[in-house]
């Protein structure tokens, strides 16, 4: 008997509502008869390796030439869908089946899933009525492109029929702006050896301290291999480079490449597994896309990418490199590799919480799962020679007190390495954060809010001690060797930033005495209760600004600080727009002394980072401004809601954005 006539003796297809029922189904397709009459959604199981041997056989029965992976288009018969026949009132007003089941209208009269299947040679005819609706099948190496990015489809006639496509299923680290990948056969050019030697020398010039996680030799060694070797165009490292750098260099060449060099880099890094054949390299590439997108305001690729190397440093085991078990089965490296593992990690780490604070994130990096040694100082890293034997490392352990101690029992022998205790403001940063954003349950009691309140104290604790702990060659720019500076203000920034968390944060509902509102400034009941405290500390670092400036902008030309300014310039704007110091004799407020000057000097740094890095810097001037614009009111609700406004969607800013750009 020909197979044809095989599968037309199997049963029809139940849908899962009239199997549950233990019903007679029709198998009509998109709903049932029985699902019709009972106003329910009609399910269909989904397809079984039976059917996927069905789906891979011509109509005659005879084995497709394309392997099972090749399928085709499923055109459902046009037919009424399945809400036609149900009462106006128990669909809400808006209902739009294209749009809530996630459906385009790619053409007039055609509505077709947002994905496109492979390209086949094969005749697109449909699956018998008795076989079961296939579910999405994952082809391998297949990535999908939302139909943005494709051709018009041709248009069809309404009511011919709608055209459901099958689709890969990609992991969550394809779809980081997807459409803006670059088209497949789309020329990028590879920077010649020239431009490469120019961009290295501009690197360590200004995106070293921001960034130091390149040795000379090696880079100049990675980056030559990568432009002689046949695999220049699987390298992510190359083109994340010098997208990082280009927008610095003076070649308008160059900087016209850095969009194109940047889309390539997301495009190769996304085709990386997660063991990928050059580990560090790999992992370098992705700090270099973090932190560019965190330049241009790409903060979902970003985050994605973040991600992404995350699990890949995981997998490699480089997040353990530094324990006792790795070090007696794991692989033997050279000293300098091994100090640019660690640097890129602790890169990785501070770019993420760098990227969580501001909008309440859920931090990637897990620092209790992190056993890696603290970076070495400058000169031994960049060193020819290899470290004395009598240089002991610093291992990192999540207890802040005694890596404390260990960092300052290693200062002690030599000079303080400022960029270890840059390392624990960010750690602080992260516990600080993550328990202003941590949800508050209704079903919390006095035990939670004990919890609650230790933990408040703990942190405020380690705060405290921290700063005393330091050295003054790590808190003063005046004391600090100059190659430290740019970490001193760094560091400040988020120090001053931890601090204005823990006291400009609304308390919870149980810490809250009864009767209190969001409107009364005493204590307890409102973010407002440590104000003062916060200007104090929005002051300072206006006044490390004009400290560190009287040295060299560049010490502040860095993208890593543009956010704990902007916390900061935020509490000195709110104060002024309240006149919030104590009322004159005369009866008029007055404005603390330099209020305007501290402004000022906050603007004046965005201008100089807007000039450095295009974007980030522009993006919270204009916030700056255009909170000097808003009334008492707007400023009096902020001052009493914390620092969780700072969770405002960016797309709030676009108004003053439009309104502060050059015509």
């Amino acid at each position: 008997m020909a197979p044809a006539a095989t599968s037309s003796s199997k049963a029809k297809a139940v849908c899962m509502a009239c199997r549950a029922r233990k019903k007679r189904c029709s198998g009509e397709r998109p709903s049932c008869s029985n699902c019709v009459a009972r106003q329910e959604l009609c399910s269909y199981p989904p397809v079984r390796h039976s059917a996927i041997g069905a789906l891979g056989r011509n109509s005659n029965g005879t084995p497709r030439s394309s392997d099972h992976f090749q399928f085709q288009p499923y055109t459902i018969p046009s037919a009424p869908p399945f809400y036609a026949d149900l009462p106006s009132s128990t669909l809400p007003p808006d209902f739009d089946f294209a749009q809530d089941f996630c459906w385009s209208t790619a053409t007039s009269g055609s509505k077709q899933a947002p994905f496109h299947t492979p390209p086949s040679t094969e005749d697109p005819s449909p699956p018998t009525a008795q076989d079961s609706t296939p579910e999405l099948f994952s082809i391998p190496n297949q990535i999908t492109s939302y139909p943005t990015s494709q051709a018009p489809l041709p248009s069809e006639a309404p009511g011919e029929s709608t055209e459901l496509c099958f689709v890969d299923s990609p992991s969550i680290d394809s779809f980081s702006n997807i459409e803006s990948e670059p088209a497949r056969d789309a020329p990028v050019n590879v920077p010649s050896q020239p431009q490469l030697d120019e961009i290295c020398s501009i690197y360590f010039h200004r995106y070293y301290p921001i960034l130091p996680i390149f040795s000379e030799e090696r880079l100049a060694e990675a980056l030559r291999k990568a432009t002689t070797t046949q695999t220049t165009s699987d390298s992510p490292l190359l083109y994340a480079f010098a997208a990082l750098v280009a927008g610095n260099h003076p070649s308008t060449d160059v900087k016209s490449q850095q969009q194109a060099w940047f889309k390539k880099a997301k495009h190769l890094y996304e085709q990386t597994s997660h063991i990928p054949y050059d580990p560090l390299h790999t992992l370098q590439a992705a700090a270099c896309i973090v932190l560019h997108a965190l330049v241009v305001g790409d903060f979902s690729a970003a985050w994605l990418v973040m991600g992404k190397a995350w699990r890949q440093t995981v997998a490699l085991g480089l997040n353990q490199m530094d324990s006792l078990s790795t070090n007696q089965n794991g692989p033997t490296a050279g000293w300098r590799e091994l100090e640019e593992r660690r640097r890129t990690i602790w890169s990785l780490f501070i770019l993420d919480r760098g990227i969580c604070f501001p909008m309440g994130l859920a931090h990637t990096i897990d620092e209790r799962q992190l056993r890696v040694n603290l970076p070495m100082d400058e000169n031994t890293a960049q060193s020819t020679d290899p470290p004395p034997k009598d240089v002991a490392s610093v291992l990192f352990t999540p207890n802040l007190r005694k890596l404390l101690s260990l960092v300052g029992g290693a200062s002690q022998q030599s000079s303080p390495n400022v960029y270890h205790y840059l390392i624990i403001s960010y750690l602080l940063l992260g516990r600080i954060v993550e328990h202003m954003y941590r949800p508050e349950a209704d079903g919390d009691d006095e035990d939670d809010a004990e919890q609650d309140r230790s933990m408040l104290e703990s942190l405020q604790q380690d705060v405290s001690h921290m700063r005393l702990m330091m050295p003054r060659a790590a808190t003063e720019i005046a004391s600090a060797a100059h190659p430290n500076c740019i970490y001193v203000v760094w560091m400040n920034a988020v120090m001053n930033v931890n601090t204005i968390f823990l006291f400009h944060r609304t308390p919870r509902r149980l810490e809250r005495p009864q009767g209190c509102n969001d409107d009364t400034e005493s204590s307890g009941c409102s973010a407002a209760s440590n104000w003062q405290l916060c200007v104090a500390v929005a002051k300072k670092t206006a006044q490390l600004i004009r400290e560190a400036s009287l040295v060299s902008t560049d010490l502040l030309v860095n993208p890593n600080v543009s956010a704990p300014v902007y916390t900061c310039a935020r509490i000195l704007a709110i104060e002024h727009l309240l006149c919030s110091s104590p009322l004159e004799s005369q009866g008029r407020a007055s404005h603390p002394t330099g209020l305007l000057a501290d402004l000022q000097a906050f603007l004046l740094l965005f201008d100089r980072l807007s000039e450095a890095f295009t974007g980030v810097g522009s993006k919270f001037r204009y916030r700056v401004l255009d909170l000097l614009e808003q009334g008492p009111e707007h400023a009096r609700e902020m001052k009493a809601a914390g620092s969780k406004t700072l969770r405002d969607n960016c797309l709030q800013w676009q108004a003053a954005v439009l309104a502060s750009a050059p015509d």
